[in-house]
């Protein structure tokens, strides 16, 4: 006989882990509003820095060697 989805939430919570899906607890929520916002402020503070479409790609042509390289790494991987 075919479980209703009801049957596989009932059975999935059964093993005493907590379904992210079901309930969020209100730090759950604070925490990625935080976070959000934190982003948000951080991206109007520096927006006035980028001045053209390529100061924002190439980093104003002033990025360290160092910094490239780890760029390229952590992408390549």
């Amino acid at each position: 006989m075919p479980t209703t989805v009801n049957q596989r939430i009932k059975n999935d919570a059964s093993c005493g882990h907590v379904c992210p899906a079901k309930t969020c607890a209100f730090i759950d929520v604070a925490i990625i509003v935080f976070y959000f916002a934190l982003v948000l402020a951080i991206g109007f503070y520096l927006r006035g820095r980028a001045n053209t479409g390529e100061d924002f790609f190439m980093a104003g042509r002033e990025m360290t060697a160092w910094v490239a390289g780890e760029a390229t790494v952590t992408q390549s991987g």
